[in-house]
């Protein structure tokens, strides 16, 4: 919260985010996925502290209560990416997830967002 509340206030009316990409997974599997990785930085981190991380993203992206939600971020359409499956070994779940990012896109190259159009649908 602390991160995000940084970047609105440095940057708030300057933000043109287009789309968030949220990629979701329980806790247990981000937890075990992290002592997969053993990286030394991460040795430390607990599941309850992704618990609450979860938390804090389901009520950020999913459900879009967070208090420090500027009206222009809360329209902002999200894509749900649910990365339970193992997609970094498994070429079918990649292309699953390229293909619903590919359409997520392709909602975002509307006439609405002209900005976009230029940079990414070309």
């Amino acid at each position: 919260q602390d991160w995000h509340t940084f970047l609105l206030q440095t940057f708030g009316d300057r933000l043109a985010l287009h789309g968030f990409l949220y990629l979701r997974a329980p806790p247990e599997v981000c937890f075990e996925r992290l002592r997969c990785r053993s990286r030394p930085e991460e040795k430390e981190v607990q599941l309850s502290y992704l618990e609450q991380l979860h938390v804090q993203h389901e009520n950020w992206l999913a459900k879009k209560a967070t208090v420090i939600h500027s009206g222009a971020l809360r329209d902002v359409p999200v894509l749900i990416l649910d990365v339970t499956k193992d997609f970094e070994n498994d070429p079918n779940e990649q292309s699953k997830l390229v293909g619903q990012v590919k359409t997520f896109m392709k909602t975002l190259c509307s006439d609405s967002l002209p900005s976009i159009s230029t940079t990414v649908c070309n």
